[in-house]
């Protein structure tokens, strides 16, 4: 509350001008990527045929990458500190206070309100996070020039640990994605909340399935289809004319209801009634088109599609007559054998 006081209390003072988003950036973008290569290459100790001692050679390199802009090379050379093993740890210190500040060593704390002081704070946390984690696996690497492979694998679960513990504390938005990426054509989906609900599980109550109906203001309610425990799934169709079927007298009204409150152009509703009932007003629905056939009409849709999409192209030639370019034929060709190949000629038909 103090704090609350304190901000609404004191007079109006100007930012720095310091760009923060810019920095959280670069944070991000310096080591986003790498720290999940990290992470990925020290994963592969879990394989059965891992070679430890090549994992440990490349995560090592990974972090020498990650640190070699940090070193304070004369503070090594003096003591000869990467070579043989040391407990003398100062020159990793001082790396790390190096890499840690490197982004904000520069900024006054004095010239920030308290704000841009708490942001600066978070920033220092989370790049000394990172970088004591980095420099001390490139401490442990350094220990020794040559190691066993048991002394590598230990070493390898060590790192893995601060590595994952690293990444889970980070949270980066950056690495919540599908690995691998889906490939062209195809949706990733990152499994959320609600987890584990028996969507499809739970049947409907004997005797009862669902009508499933479709409102448009000032139009009416369209009877779509219906859902049962032998159909628990469908795809339905919207019609371009509503008829005068309708649900039952509660449902009517609660769907004009529900679209009236919240503003919306559109209802979906599904009532569960007693499936005398659902047949009884599904039967009303008109019979689905049967697949065409006949030569004849389907050479007479194919043509009349042909016409539809042509029309757009049409262009004045010398003289007024009107010409389509061939391109465009050609266009329509291609989309026409794609949609034929993937959804057959179902299209045909409802262009009528």
């Amino acid at each position: 509350m103090a704090q609350i006081d304190e901000d609404f209390s004191r007079p109006t003072t100007e930012p720095s001008g310091i760009d923060w988003s810019a920095i959280l950036r670069t944070v991000t973008d310096r080591y986003g990527d790498r720290v999940w290569l990290l992470k990925d290459t020290l994963e592969k100790r879990k394989q059965p045929s891992a070679n430890v001692t090549e994992i440990a050679s490349q995560a090592r390199l990974q972090v020498l990458v990650m640190v070699t802009p940090y070193l304070v090379y004369r503070s090594i050379s003096t003591n000869d500190r990467l070579s043989g093993d040391t407990e003398d740890k100062e020159w990793l210190q001082l790396v790390t206070s190096h890499c840690a500040s490197s982004l904000t060593a520069g900024i006054r704390p004095s010239t920030l309100t308290r704000s841009e002081r708490l942001i600066k704070q978070s920033i220092d946390g989370v790049l000394s996070r990172i970088c004591s984690t980095l420099t001390g696996i490139l401490g442990d690497a350094l220990s020794s020039s040559i190691i066993s492979d048991k002394k590598a694998g230990e070493l390898l679960e060590v790192w893995g640990q601060r590595v994952g513990d690293l990444v889970s504390w980070l949270d980066w938005p950056m690495w919540h994605t599908c690995r691998p990426a889906c490939p062209a054509q195809m949706y990733c989906y990152i499994y959320t909340w609600p987890f584990d609900v028996p969507w499809g599980d739970v049947p409907f109550p004997p005797g009862y399935a669902a009508t499933v109906h479709f409102y448009w203001p000032d139009k009416g309610i369209q009877l779509l289809g219906m859902l049962s425990n032998d159909k628990p799934s469908a795809i339905f169709r919207v019609r371009g004319s509503f008829g005068t079927s309708k649900p039952s007298h509660a449902t009517h009204q609660l769907l004009i209801a529900s679209t009236q409150s919240s503003g919306t152009t559109a209802q979906l509703g599904i009532a569960i009634e007693p499936i005398e009932v659902v047949m009884n007003q599904v039967s009303s629905l008109p019979p689905p088109n049967k697949p065409v056939t006949d030569p004849s009409t389907l050479a007479e849709k194919i043509g009349k599609h042909l016409v539809n999409y042509l029309s757009g192209f049409g262009e004045v030639a010398p003289g007024g007559q009107m010409y389509v370019p061939m391109s465009a034929v050609t266009r329509w060709y291609d989309n026409f054998v794609g949609k034929i190949k993937s959804v057959g000629i179902s299209f045909l038909e409802r262009q009528d």
